[in-house]
């Protein structure tokens, strides 16, 4: 892409981005401002969708795609995850946050999330 395509692009992307990000805030993320919130994370391709020199590199990028590349970039994403619970468990190193997510009676499950402002609410995620 050139350089003004370029900026078109995020230019697009950043408005849609924050269109949806103001509405799922005006209808509450805990409510229908839900699918707002995930919309915001479509904006991108949004955007690649209607600009020209975008989105031919969108659709080449889709017909050089292998299903063996998705192996990859999932393995890729995972790996920072695995490994850094792999060294927890051999290191002996981590511990349970008990002050911010207490463990019920019986210790098979969350009690509830304390002291935390989470995104899409306490309840199930």
């Amino acid at each position: 892409m050139k350089q003004h395509a370029t900026v078109r692009f995020l230019t697009l992307a950043f408005a849609i981005g924050w269109l949806f990000q103001c509405l799922a805030i005006k209808f509450g993320a805990q409510g229908a401002g839900r699918g707002w919130l995930i919309a915001a994370m479509w904006a991108p391709l949004l955007a690649s969708l209607f600009i020209q020199e975008a989105r031919s590199s969108v659709w080449a990028g889709f017909k050089r795609v292998r299903i063996s590349y998705c192996a990859v970039a999932l393995a890729a994403g995972w790996s920072f995850a695995v490994l850094q619970q792999l060294l927890l468990w051999v290191t002996n190193g981590g511990q349970w946050n008990a002050g911010n997510f207490p463990l019920n009676a019986d210790h098979s499950g969350i009690n509830g999330v304390e002291h935390l402002a989470l995104t899409l609410g306490v309840g199930s995620q």
